[in-house]
């Protein structure tokens, strides 16, 4: 990729920064949006994990970034579930995750406390587990939440995939490639061992951690880019919609040319793009 698209990119981040994320900036919403505080704090991390991303990129780590992607991917659906949030059903379901993933843990620490394998001076550290398992669970059923074992799935990006048709297409266009990487899967491993050979005594091989993949290096960017851009198009169209008053005049026509730069940079026709989000 060319060094001044890379750093259009760069710029084209700074600018989202300081328009929509407003770092430092007190932002005010209507009440009737309390979503909104989060899908600022999931894009904000996708913003860190895009710059991670690119400079994985500028040094032809493609792998590394494809699992940095699948990361971003899971922000991006985040936030588009919560965008959809008509009842405060999502949000309630969101913001309880930490409460279920805790009592999950306590309850594989009890599992494993019943097989005996923690040491004697760990054990002692769970003599209240009993308690401190209802406490959590009454935590989660004055939210209205069920505690028990099989309510407690973890909000996950298959999951989310299946609360909409958008979803379910951001999962099965990106998923499986980007997780083979993340998982080690035994199809991509073999890219790290170089001069195999194998003969009825042994076998010989060498094994490298460079892994010069142009194609794959040119897709953790790319895609990162479009899903990126697909949080940022979601969030600014819901925002309008919602008429939230978050720019002066001058700030609007920032926003608009930030809008047609990022255009620009993916390649996309501006007609199609104006008839979707018009």
């Amino acid at each position: 990729m060319q060094e001044n698209r890379l750093d259009d990119i760069n710029l084209v981040i700074k600018k989202i920064t300081t328009l929509l994320l407003r770092e430092g900036v007190v932002i005010r919403a209507p009440k009737e949006y309390p979503y909104l505080p989060h899908i600022m704090a999931l894009f904000a991390k996708q913003t860190n994990l895009l710059e991670s991303i690119i400079l994985l990129y500028q040094e032809n780590l493609g792998e590394e970034a494809v699992i940095l992607f699948r990361s971003l991917l899971n922000n991006c659906m985040l936030i588009h579930y919560l965008l959809d949030d008509k009842d405060g059903t999502k949000l309630k379901e969101f913001t309880v995750q930490p409460i279920k993933n805790h009592l999950n843990f306590l309850l594989n620490i009890k599992r494993s406390l019943k097989k005996g394998w923690f040491p004697e001076e760990r054990a002692k550290k769970y003599r209240n587990l009993n308690k401190m398992i209802k406490d959590v669970e009454k935590k989660l059923e004055d939210k209205g939440f069920s505690a028990k074992p099989e309510a407690l799935r973890p909000l996950s990006i298959s999951t989310l995939s299946k609360t909409s048709r958008q979803l379910s297409l951001m999962y099965q266009t990106y998923y499986m490639e980007s997780s083979k990487y993340e998982h080690s899967d035994y199809s991509v491993l073999g890219n790290y061992i170089h001069e195999y050979e194998e003969s009825d005594k042994e076998i010989r091989f060498s094994v490298t951690t460079y892994l010069a993949d142009e194609k794959l290096n040119d897709f953790s960017l790319n895609t990162s880019l479009s899903v990126y851009f697909k949080s940022f198009f979601a969030i600014i169209t819901h925002l309008i919609n919602c008429k939230v008053d978050l720019w002066n005049e001058q700030e609007k026509l920032n926003v608009q040319q930030l809008t047609l730069d990022i255009v620009a940079i993916q390649g996309v026709d501006l007609e199609k793009f104006i008839a979707k989000y018009q």
